[in-house]
């Protein structure tokens, strides 16, 4: 059995994970409009989320930011409008549970990296 020293297995994991969660332009305006969609049914004067509220993942290793690095797309929402659809600590569970629904149907998920970002993975 050969020992893998130079942590060729771990590269070659972290490109396929990379790779399962690689989106289209058309994918990303879709999981924008989609989450716009889901907190403007919640709150009608809420502030649509921006292209500049969204990092891609290249985008966000080049910042350095610890986690989400691997995902599909980030989502800044630092106490805006969009926080309680995505941050725990807000306590806003069914607007959560409206959020993690949308995404699925669309065969994505949220995950809370910090309290003021969240990364969109493909299922």
């Amino acid at each position: 059995m050969e020992v893998d020293v130079e942590g060729e297995s771990d590269n070659k994991h972290n490109n396929m994970e990379t790779h399962k969660h690689k989106i289209t332009g058309e994918e990303r305006q879709l999981l924008i409009d989609t989450i716009n969609t889901v907190v403007v049914k919640g709150h009608h004067k809420a502030t649509p989320l921006e292209e500049n509220e969204t990092r891609t993942p290249e985008e966000w290793r080049d910042s350095g930011e610890d986690y989400g690095r691997e995902s599909s797309m980030i989502v800044v929402h630092d106490g805006g409008d969009h926080a309680g659809y995505f941050n725990l600590s807000y306590c806003q569970y069914d607007q959560i549970d409206k959020m993690h629904n949308a995404l699925k149907r669309l065969g994505f998920y949220a995950e809370q990296c910090t309290c003021w970002y969240s990364a969109i993975y493909r299922s």
